[in-house]
């Protein structure tokens, strides 16, 4: 059969990935996920040779570095892909039995770059139903991740990813096996807000209608990350980690405006709670994204016509270095997982 001739459809691909033990060293996909779109890519920059004594055409061309990227959107999910917001915090996590019921509580801190999140991620794209051949994207680490909500949507996730190396193989398995819980939804989210973590209540809620946020492991990928004598990465260190969170809220008070002008500190927690039990247990499915030290960045709003009036809130995220150790982020799950280790 002629090459082109076939057909190939989007419903029909299938993604995993695994955690490598090595940096760049392929690791088989055990993770495999229900997404919305992928853009992984290898490219290998090239260059024709500029010489003289071969005429007007171009005698020449090699091929010079290999950049691997990647993005990824799904729905967020409370069992599948979590991994990725371990490799996204690049930290730890620690795992604990809700009493003896078939859940467990995930807390996932951030940092420089544990152990686990140094090695990387390999990721497996089978793009056809009909083969077993997959393209492998290796030594993948999170650049960043971003979770958004927004009225009647599932919450969805944008993670993109740098890579050390790309190629072609079998694919792991041609049975994906996906949680039967369904994804976070947009009445799953409750907002709070309160001048720390401990001493947030119910009191504390405040309405949103959208939300976006963001954090950014600013991988270093530049020359100084490569070396003579190989055409991919050597090295693939994060920067500073920048997190970002916008909002956008009815306006009935002055008082997001007060907190912006007057340089407020507070802390902002993000639930996600499904309502459904995990098994026998009271526990439900939820996720907590805390952030202990906010500062509103700048508050907007502007009156257009006779709708309801909103105001667009972003918020500046930074290290709290006097009640959690100089975290800027906590994320906690409990589900029916007993480790990501």
């Amino acid at each position: 059969m002629a090459i082109g001739s076939g057909t190939a459809m989007g419903w029909g691909a299938l993604l995993g990935f695994g955690e490598e033990t090595t940096w760049g060293t392929k690791a088989t996909a055990t993770n495999f996920m229900e997404f919305a779109s992928e853009n992984f890519k290898k490219a290998i920059e090239e260059e024709k040779i500029e010489s003289l004594g071969t005429g007007r055409a171009f005698a020449r061309r090699v091929q010079k570095q290999v950049n691997v990227e990647g993005s990824l959107s799904y729905n967020l999910h409370p069992v599948d892909a979590i991994k990725l917001i371990k490799h996204a915090l690049m930290g730890t996590v620690t795992s604990a039995q809700v009493g003896a019921t078939v859940a467990y509580n995930h807390t996932f801190t951030a940092s420089d770059m544990s152990t686990i999140t140094q090695r990387g991620l390999s990721f497996e794209v089978r793009p056809d139903k009909d083969t077993t051949t997959a393209f492998y994207y290796t030594g993948c680490r999170v650049n960043s991740l971003k979770i958004s909500g927004s009225i009647n949507e599932p919450l969805k996730a944008e993670a993109s990813f740098i890579g050390r190396d790309a190629t072609t193989g079998a694919f792991a398995t041609t049975t994906a096996v996906y949680s039967s819980v369904r994804p976070f939804l947009f009445q799953d989210v409750t907002f709070r807000f309160d001048g720390s973590i401990a001493s947030m209540t119910t009191g504390s809620t405040e309405q949103i209608v959208s939300f976006e946020f963001e954090v950014n492991n600013n991988l270093q990928n530049d020359e100084s990350a490569r070396s003579l004598g190989n055409s991919v990465l050597t090295a693939l260190p994060p920067g500073q980690r920048n997190i970002t969170l916008s909002f956008v809220q009815r306006y009935d008070t002055t008082t997001a405006f007060d907190r912006f002008t007057q340089g407020t500190q507070g802390a902002v927690r993000l639930i996600f709670d499904t309502g459904q039990t995990i098994g026998a247990a009271l526990t439900t499915y939820a996720m907590f994204i805390d952030l202990p030290k906010v500062y509103f960045g700048s508050v907007e709003g502007e009156i257009g016509g006779a709708e309801i009036l909103t105001q667009n809130v972003e918020a500046t995220v930074i290290g709290d270095t006097t009640t959690s150790a100089g975290n800027d982020i906590t994320v906690s799950l409990t589900n029916s997982v007993t480790t990501y280790a």
